[in-house]
């Protein structure tokens, strides 16, 4: 098998056309991996201001069951009372933990909600 014959400067003319193409390559997975980065930073920061997908809060529910057992009629022993107040007191926490967590979204929901409720009260 005869191959092709190349001149000693046309070698050379290969060899640092090759060696061009392999630092534009090198230079290009750089720039993609710095733009996924980017990309990946940016997917986080927007999930914290977006907000979480649940549709109520876990501390409002824990809130009006507190207010349930607290409104309970007289209980000789006061264990209502008592369940009441440890959850009232559970779920304040529990919005101040939520309240770090929400975004633009839970803000949303939670003015709509605020008027519709407010609308069935004014009727």
């Amino acid at each position: 098998m005869e191959g092709v014959v190349l001149t000693k400067e046309e070698s050379k003319r290969i060899a640092a056309s090759l060696k061009e193409i392999t630092c534009y390559a090198k230079r290009e997975v750089k720039v993609a991996v710095k733009a996924v980065d980017l990309a990946n930073a940016t997917k986080s920061s927007l999930k914290n201001v977006i907000g979480t997908k649940n549709e109520s809060m876990k501390a409002e529910r824990m809130e009006k069951a507190a207010l349930i057992f607290l409104t309970f009629p007289g209980d000789p022993t006061g264990v209502t009372y008592a369940v009441g107040a440890t959850l009232y007191g559970t779920s304040k926490a529990v919005k101040a933990v939520e309240r770090k967590e929400m975004g633009i979204r839970d803000l949303i929901r939670y003015y709509r909600r605020l008027g519709l409720e407010l609308g069935e009260l004014l009727k």
